[in-house]
């Protein structure tokens, strides 16, 4: 009877080890359990921590991003504007260039011309070089010819015609002369652009005996205030010794006149017997007699001097 209550209590005390050694198993599985899920619980501490700076880095990455993009429209943007700054720049270089060789075209076309222009004023230089002679050699012809002629005036009963014959002066070379005088005197005292004018005894169907005595009134106007001037009614004078005799004669009937404080007015006409007269008159008819102070002296046969209320010189054709 006591054998089955021994086995029996036998099976229960193996029952309780079993039990016991059990509840020990199970305590340290759940001692370890607690510290594995004590661990997972800081491990997930941990990691939301991390998650959180992730989420933080997440966000300063995503700002930077933006910033990026930002950053890049505003690159995008600058690099239009330079590329438009370039199309602009290749535009002026392209115009720059066109004008430089423009330039350049006309640089050489401007440098031709101041070849030509100075080849000119050389050309022009040695004209006027030569002008300067030829006007130094006239000079002196005409300084010779009024020596010669002045010896030939100062006796009595010389004519201008038999001088001529003599060689003493040449009658058409003296009237030449005295026009180159009379023009010169134009270039000094009348004429408005001395340098660029054209002559007047150039000048068609002028009559040069009567250009000459004008110019010679209009001097005397010019350079000392004269008040004459001048009534030409004669023909042209073809024969040379006769209209240079004239031309002297009213120059020097001027001369004198210019010195008067009156008005006075130089008619030269063709009388009917063929002389030809010089008459030095008032202005006007209701000034006084002209005194002039000394009329010409010339002692000729070719010229007749009447010194009474007015001056009248006749020059005779024979």
């Amino acid at each position: 009877m006591w054998g089955p209550m021994i086995i029996a209590l036998a099976l229960a005390i193996v029952a309780a080890l079993v039990f016991a050694a059990m509840w020990l198993q199970a305590r340290r599985v759940g001692a370890a359990e607690a510290s594995r899920a004590s661990e997972l619980r800081a491990e997930r501490t941990r990691l939301a921590a991390e998650l959180g700076g992730t989420r933080d880095r997440i966000a300063d990455l995503e700002s930077e991003l933006t910033d990026t993009a930002a950053l890049a429209s505003e690159a995008t943007d600058r690099a239009e504007a330079l590329a438009d700054q370039l199309g602009t720049v290749e535009e002026e270089a392209r115009e720059a260039k066109a004008d430089a060789a423009r330039t350049a075209g006309e640089l050489a076309a401007t440098t031709a011309d101041l070849e030509i222009a100075a080849a000119r004023s050389e050309e022009l230089e040695a004209r006027n070089s030569a002008l300067v002679d030829d006007r130094d050699q006239l000079q002196a012809q005409l300084d010779e010819t009024n020596g010669a002629l002045s010896k030939a005036s100062a006796r009595p009963d010389v004519k201008l015609g038999q001088a001529a014959a003599t060689g003493a002066v040449e009658p058409s070379a003296l009237l030449q002369l005295e026009f180159e005088r009379a023009e010169r005197r134009w270039r000094h005292s009348v004429a408005p652009n001395p340098e660029s004018d054209e002559s007047p005894f150039d000048e068609p169907d002028v009559d040069p005996a009567r250009l000459a005595v004008e110019i010679e009134a209009a001097a005397l106007r010019e350079e000392v205030g004269a008040f004459i001037t001048i009534e030409w009614k004669a023909e042209p004078i073809a024969e040379p010794a006769r209209a240079h005799l004239v031309v002297r004669m009213a120059q020097e009937i001027l001369a004198n006149a210019a010195r008067e404080p009156e008005a006075t007015h130089l008619v030269i006409e063709d009388e009917p017997s063929g002389d030809l007269s010089i008459r030095l008159v008032p202005a006007d008819a209701k000034s006084e007699i002209i005194n002039l102070i000394a009329p010409p002296r010339i002692d000729s046969e070719l010229v007749h001097i009447d010194h009474g209320d007015s001056l009248d010189v006749r020059v005779r054709t024979d």
